[in-house]
C-alpha cells in the first residue's frame, strides 16, 4: 500500500492537505493552486454551478493543516490582542462581541495572498467578506492589518493524500458518484463491498459501509448504504426495494413503518437536527439522478427523475407548499418536502413523495399539514454531537454483533469502548462469543477480555504480568478444564467482583491470561494421544533395583523460525523451526540419572541442591506447575510419565508399586548457566523422562520424547514450544515443523550435512555467553497477547519466519555458509521485531564491535541474554574475537565458548550398557 503523502523536506512552516474533486463536488469549496505538490500556495479559487462537471481534478482543499510552531505561537500570541481576541474565548469573557475569521482567508491569508491591499479589503474570496459577526469596517482592517504584519514572511505550501477523493452530493447526482469510473466507493479488490458493517445477506450487488442491516433483501435489490442502520425485531422481514435504493446517514427502524419500501434508484439522507431542545433524526428523499443544488427552472433540474412542473402536476403540489421566501433559489435543497418520520403516519407522508404514479387527496392533505424541513433547513439545525452519537452507536453495535468473527485486530476498539462508555457491553459479547464459538476462537476471545479489562484499568496502574493463581478464581479454572460455557460463565460471575478499581481490573485481566493458558494446556494435550498412538511404548523388564540410568543431551542453537513452535501459534498457524544440537567444550551438557530404591518414595535431587527433596506425599508432587517450586521440573516429568497421578484414589506409595515397583532417584543438571537460552530445561525434561521411562521399564521412541516435554510445558505453565527438545533429542541438523491443526504433532525433518558442512560450521561457530540472565517467560507472554491481539506486523513476521526457516534450510543443503549467515541476520531482526527488548545494549555493542569479523550474529533461544552466537568470517579470527570482547565496555567477563555439531542427539545408559532410542 501506498504511503499517504510524502512529507516535503525542509518542512515548511504551513502544509495544506489536499484532495481531488469531481469539479462539481468542489462548487463553493476552495481549490488551491500551484505548480508542484509541495511547492507554495498561490491562490484559492472556486467553482460556480455553471462549472459543473463530472471530470475530477486535483488540489481541494480538505481543510486539513499543519502549522509550525513558529507560526501556532505567533497566532497565539495574536489572539491576545485586540480586535484579534474577539476570536477567542478571552474576548468574548470580556463582554466583546463575538467576530468569526476564516482560517485560510484571514488567519492564513498574508502566507499566500502576495498583494497587501487585497488582503487588507477582504476581496480574495471572490464572493463576500469572510469576516463575521463584526460590522466596524476599522476593526477588520486593523485584524488583518496584525495579521499581515506578523505571518507574511511565512511560506504557506500543499501536498496531495494519495488515494483520498472529495465529493459533495448535492452538487452530482448520487449516482454519479457511486457509480464514476474513479469512485473510491465502488466495490474493488482493495475496497470489500461490506466494510465494517453487518448483513444478514452477502450480496455481490450489496454495498455497506459502517451499516448494519438486520433484514433480507430481495432478489432485485440492489443496496448502497454508508453510515446508515435498517433494524426489525421481525428476523424474516423482506426489506421491500423496487430495484436499486441508497441510505445515507440513515436509521430505520421497520417496526415503526411496516409498509416501508424505496422506489427505484431513490435516496434517503439522513440529518441528525434539534428541534425544541430535543434530537430528531430529519430525513431526504430524491431520486439518484436529481441535482439537488440547481435551481427548479434549470433544464437539468429533476424531482425524483423527473421535471418540477410534470412532479407538481402528479403530486397536486403547488411552488408555493415548499418555497415561501423569494430570496432564496428554489431548488431541491431549499424545498421544504419532508416532514419528520416520528411515526407511521409521518413515514407515510415522507414515502408518499416518491410515488410518482399520481396522487392521493388524503395524503397531499396530510402531507400539507405537517411540519415540513428543507435540505437546508437540515443544516441549519445540524446537531453535530447527536450525530456523532449515532455514529459511535452504529459503529459499536456492528462491533458488538460481529465480534465473535471479527478478521482483524480487535485492541483498537478497546480504548474506544473505555472512552464510550460501551466497554462492559463488549465485555459480554465476547462472552457470548466464546461460548457460541467454535474452540479454536475461543482462547482468542479471553485473551481479548484480558486485553479489555487492562485497557479500563489503564496503563499506570501497575504491570500487566503477575501472579494469577488467586483462589477465588480456581472453581472457574477448573470448570473451564470440563465444560467451555460453564467455565466462561463463572469467569464472568467472578470478574463482577473484580471491576471497582484499577489494580483490581488488572489483576482480573492476568487471571483471565490464565485462562487462556488453561485452553492452550488442554490443546496441546491432544500430544498425548499421539504419542499413545503413534509412539512405540512397551513394557519390557525394569532395570534392577540400584542400578544407574543416565541420559545426556547435546543443547541446541536455533538458526531461524524460533517462536513458531510456540503454541498456541505451532497449532494455529503452523511452525517450522530450523536448529542443530551441539557440543559445548567438548560435551553434551545437560543431563539426567536416576534409579530405582526399595523404599517406596521419592528422592529428588537437582543441580546446586545441597540436600536432596524426599517425597512421601501425593501433595508433595502436585504443586509442580509453579516453576519456581523446588524440583517442579522433576515432578513435572513423573507427572507427564504417569508415575503419579493427582486425581487418584491411591496413595503416593501404592502408585510407586504400581507404576515402578519401587521407589525412584532422580537428579538432574545442567553445566549452563541459568537463562542460556540453548534450550536447557527442555532439553533436561527430555533427558529426565528418558530415565523415567526406563526406570518402569518402557521402551519409547525419540518423538516420544518430543511431545511429551510439549506436554510438560504446559504442566509448568512456561507455555514453551517445542523445538528445544528437538535439537536436544535428535542432534545434528533438523526442520522441526507442525501444522495448523489442533492436534498438536511435531513432525522432523533431518537435513544431512555433508563433511565438509560440519568442517565449516565447527572451525567458524562462535559462542559467548554474555553474563546476563534472560527469562522467556515474560517474553513470550507479550508475544502470545500480540499474537491473540492479531497485531498486524507481529503476524505477519511470523508468515515471514517460516518463509525465512526454508530459506536456511536450503542453504544449509547447499552448504552455503555466507547464505546460512544471511538466514540467521533476518532471524536475529525477527526475533527483535517479535520481542522488542531482546537486545540489550552490551550485546548491541558486541555485534558492532565484532561485525567486520563475524556475521550470523544472534542471541540464542528468544533473547534478552544468555548465549551470543555467529559465524567467524574467517576461523582464523578467533583468538581476535577474544582481544575484541576485553576492549568492549561491559563486556569484559564475557567468555567464549566452544561450539561444535552434535551428531548423535541423546545418549542413554542403563548400569554402564549403552541403548539406543529410536
Amino acid at each position: 500500500m501506498n504511503e499517504p503523502f510524502e512529507w516535503p523536506l525542509p518542512t515548511p512552516d504551513a502544509l495544506a492537505f489536499i484532495l481531488g474533486s469531481q469539479s462539481g463536488s468542489a462548487t463553493h469549496c476552495d481549490v488551491g493552486k500551484f505548480l508542484h505538490p509541495g511547492e507554495a500556495v498561490n491562490s484559492l479559487t472556486r467553482f460556480s454551478l455553471d462549472q459543473l462537471s463530472e471530470e475530477f481534478v486535483e488540489n481541494f482543499n480538505s481543510g486539513i493543516i499543519y502549522l509550525k510552531s513558529t507560526v501556532a505561537a505567533s497566532l497565539i500570541c495574536l489572539s491576545r490582542k485586540f480586535p484579534l481576541n474577539r476570536c477567542t474565548y478571552i474576548g468574548e469573557d470580556n463582554g466583546a462581541k463575538t467576530m468569526q475569521l476564516s482560517l485560510f482567508y484571514d488567519l492564513l491569508g498574508p502566507l499566500w495572498i502576495k498583494d497587501r491591499q487585497i488582503f487588507l479589503s477582504g476581496d480574495s474570496t471572490q464572493s463576500q467578506d469572510k469576516i463575521r459577526c463584526i460590522d466596524n469596517d476599522g476593526d477588520k482592517v486593523k485584524a488583518r492589518m496584525m495579521l499581515w504584519e506578523e505571518l507574511r514572511e511565512f511560506e504557506f505550501r500543499a501536498i496531495p493524500i494519495n488515494g483520498l477523493k472529495h465529493v459533495n452530493w448535492t452538487a452530482l447526482p448520487l449516482e454519479k458518484i457511486f457509480h464514476h469510473s474513479d469512485s473510491s466507493l465502488l466495490p474493488s479488490a482493495n475496497l470489500p463491498s461490506i466494510l465494517h458493517s453487518l448483513s444478514k445477506q452477502q450480496k455481490p450487488s450489496t454495498m455497506l459501509v459502517n451499516s448494519l442491516i438486520e433484514t433480507t433483501l430481495k432478489d432485485n435489490a440492489e443496496l448502497f448504504m454508508v453510515s446508515s442502520s435498517i433494524q426489525t425485531s421481525q428476523p424474516d422481514r423482506v426489506l421491500q426495494l423496487a430495484g436499486r435504493a441508497y441510505f445515507i446517514n440513515v436509521k430505520v427502524d421497520l417496526d415503526e413503518i411496516p409498509e416501508f419500501y424505496l422506489s427505484d434508484n431513490v435516496c434517503m439522507v439522513g440529518y441528525w437536527i434539534r428541534v425544541e431542545k430535543e434530537s430528531r433524526l430529519g430525513r431526504s428523499l430524491f431520486s439518484a439522478t436529481d441535482i439537488p443544488v440547481l435551481e427548479y427552472s434549470h433544464s437539468r433540474a429533476t424531482i425524483f427523475g423527473l421535471n418540477w412542473s410534470t412532479y407538481f402536476m402528479l403530486k397536486g403540489i403547488e411552488p408555493e407548499d415548499i418555497w415561501t421566501s423569494d430570496g432564496v433559489a428554489h431548488s431541491l435543497v431549499t424545498a421544504c418536502l419532508f416532514p419528520l418520520a416520528l411515526d407511521a403516519n409521518s413515514w407515510r407522508d415522507l414515502l408518499w413523495l416518491q410515488d410518482i404514479k399520481g396522487s392521493t387527496d388524503s395524503r397531499l392533505e396530510s402531507w400539507r399539514q405537517s411540519k415540513r424541513y428543507s435540505i437546508d433547513d437540515f443544516r441549519r439545525l445540524s446537531d453535530p454531537v447527536a450525530a456523532l452519537q449515532n455514529l459511535r452507536w452504529l459503529n459499536s453495535s456492528v462491533i458488538l454483533q460481529s465480534i465473535s468473527h471479527w478478521p482483524g485486530a480487535l485492541a483498537p476498539y478497546f480504548h474506544r469502548a473505555c472512552a464510550e462508555n460501551w466497554s462492559n457491553s463488549l465485555l459480554s459479547a465476547l462472552d457470548e462469543a466464546v461460548i457460541e464459538g467454535d474452540r479454536r476462537s475461543c482462547s482468542r476471545i479471553l485473551a481479548a477480555i484480558a486485553e479489555l479489562l487492562a485497557c479500563k484499568a489503564g496503563s499506570q496502574n501497575g504491570l500487566r504480568s503477575g501472579p494469577a493463581s488467586n483462589s477465588a478464581w480456581k472453581p472457574a479454572f477448573e470448570m473451564l478444564k470440563h465444560s467451555l460455557r460453564d467455565g466462561v460463565l463463572a469467569l464472568a460471575d467472578q470478574r463482577l467482583k473484580w471491576m471497582w478499581t484499577p489494580d483490581l481490573l488488572l489483576r482480573a485481566a492476568r487471571h483471565y491470561e490464565r485462562a487462556v493458558h488453561i485452553l492452550i494446556h488442554e490443546t496441546v494435550k491432544s500430544v498425548q494421544f499421539h504419542m499413545i498412538q503413534n509412539c512405540v511404548v512397551s513394557n519390557i523388564s525394569r532395570p534392577p533395583i540400584g542400578e544407574w540410568i543416565e541420559a545426556e543431551c547435546p543443547a541446541r542453537l536455533d538458526l531461524s523460525g524460533g517462536w513458531s513452535d510456540t503454541p498456541p501459534i505451532c497449532y494455529e498457524m503452523g511452525g517450522s523451526v530450523v536448529n542443530i544440537g551441539i557440543l559445548v567444550d567438548g560435551e553434551k551438557p545437560i543431563g539426567a540419572r536416576g534409579r530405582r530404591l526399595e523404599k517406596l518414595h521419592l528422592v529428588l535431587v537437582c543441580e546446586g541442591q545441597t540436600e536432596p527433596l524426599v517425597i512421601s506425599s501425593i501433595d508433595d508432587v502436585m504443586n509442580y506447575s509453579d516453576p519456581t517450586i523446588h524440583g517442579a521440573l522433576l515432578k513435572a516429568a513423573l507427572v507427564c510419565a504417569g508415575v503419579v497421578q493427582g486425581n487418584c484414589q491411591q496413595d503416593l506409595s501404592e502408585q510407586l508399586e504400581k507404576t515402578l515397583g519401587s521407589g525412584l532417584e532422580l537428579h538432574g543438571w545442567s553445566k549452563l548457566p541459568q537463562g542460556s537460552g540453548l534450550g536447557t530445561s527442555s532439553i533436561l525434561a527430555s533427558a529426565l523422562l528418558a530415565v523415567i521411562y526406563s526406570a518402569m521399564g518402557y521402551e519409547f521412541s525419540r518423538s516420544h520424547l518430543i511431545h511429551g516435554v510439549l506436554h510438560i510445558e504446559q504442566l509448568l505453565t512456561t507455555g514453551g514450544g517445542w523445538q528445544d527438545q528437538v535439537g536436544g533429542v535428535m542432534g545434528g541438523c533438523n526442520r522441526g515443523h507442525s501444522f495448523a491443526d489442533s492436534n498438536v504433532q511435531v513432525h522432523i525433518e533431518n537435513i544431512k550435512l555433508s563433511e565438509r558442512t560440519i568442517s565449516l560450521i565447527n572451525q567458524r561457530l562462535l559462542l559467548i555467553h554474555t553474563g546476563k540472565v534472560r527469562l522467556a517467560r515474560n517474553l513470550l507472554q507479550n508475544v502470545i497477547r500480540m499474537w491473540y491481539a492479531r497485531d498486524v506486523e507481529t503476524v505477519d513476521c511470523f508468515n515471514r519466519l517460516i518463509e525465512n526457516a526454508d530459506e536456511c534450510k536450503n542453504a544449509i543443503l547447499q552448504g552455503d555458509i555466507d547464505q546460512l549467515c544471511h538466514a540467521v541476520d533476518v532471524y536475529w531482526r525477527q526475533k527483535k521485531a517479535i520481542a522488542p527488548g531482546c537486545e540489550p545494549q552490551m550485546v548491541t555493542n558486541l555485534m558492532d564491535a565484532l561485525s567486520h569479523l563475524v556475521h550470523g550474529q544472534s542471541l540464542a533461544g528468544a533473547g534478552g541474554g544468555g548465549f551470543y552466537y555467529g559465524f567467524l568470517k574467517r576461523s582464523e579470527d578467533r583468538d581476535a574475537v577474544e582481544e575484541i570482547i576485553k576492549s568492549i565496555e561491559g563486556c569484559e567477563t564475557m567468555i567464549i565458548h566452544r561450539a561444535t555439531i552434535d551428531q548423535t542427539g541423546i545418549s542413554l545408559k542403563i548400569g554402564g550398557t549403552q541403548v539406543n532410542i529410536p
